[in-house]
């Protein structure tokens, strides 16, 4: 392989990492160690197999990339649009507190809980927990409490 090939691969492989790890796995610092590393073998080997005028010219590109990747990244970190994180934050998905329920609705066990398993309320087959121990199929429940996402049922025979 010739020397200006292997430079131009280890500014490109350095490079990339750098903006793996700003972009796509932050915080891993494993890539921008690597790449790191990488433009550093790079920008001496270009040093030392081109002259100093056109490592001088790599190095500057090199760190524009590098500076203008970091700056970009740390807006988007402090903005809180990078990634999924604002989604993540504001979804209610498979939370008890859209479901509407509260201490005393009833509905009907659709499969035995032991603990655990599914009641009927209303049109909403949910996950729920006995507070009392095994509660059959097709026993009418009361939501005791929730607590922690967890709803709490008691069969009405055993009141």
């Amino acid at each position: 392989m010739e020397a200006g090939i292997a430079i131009v691969l280890l500014l490109l492989i350095g490079l990339v990492l750098i903006f793996l790890e700003i972009f796509f796995i932050p915080g891993t610092t494993l890539a921008g160690a690597l790449g790191g590393l990488s433009l550093f073998a790079g920008l001496i080997s270009a040093y030392i197999v081109w002259g100093s005028e056109t490592g001088h010219y790599l190095l500057a590109a090199c760190s524009v990339l590098v500076i203008a990747a970091l700056a970009i990244g740390f807006r988007m970190a402090s903005s809180g649009n990078f990634g999924l994180t604002a989604r993540l934050n504001q979804s209610h998905a498979g939370s008890v507190a859209s479901l509407n329920l509260k201490a005393g609705d009833r509905g009907l066990v659709s499969s035995v809980l032991r603990p655990e398993g599914k009641a009927q309320f209303g049109d909403q087959r949910i996950s729920v927990t006995s507070a009392e121990g095994f509660i059959e199929a097709g026993t009418e429940v009361e939501v005791v409490r929730i607590a922690d996402n967890v709803i709490f049922v008691k069969s009405i025979k055993s009141t």
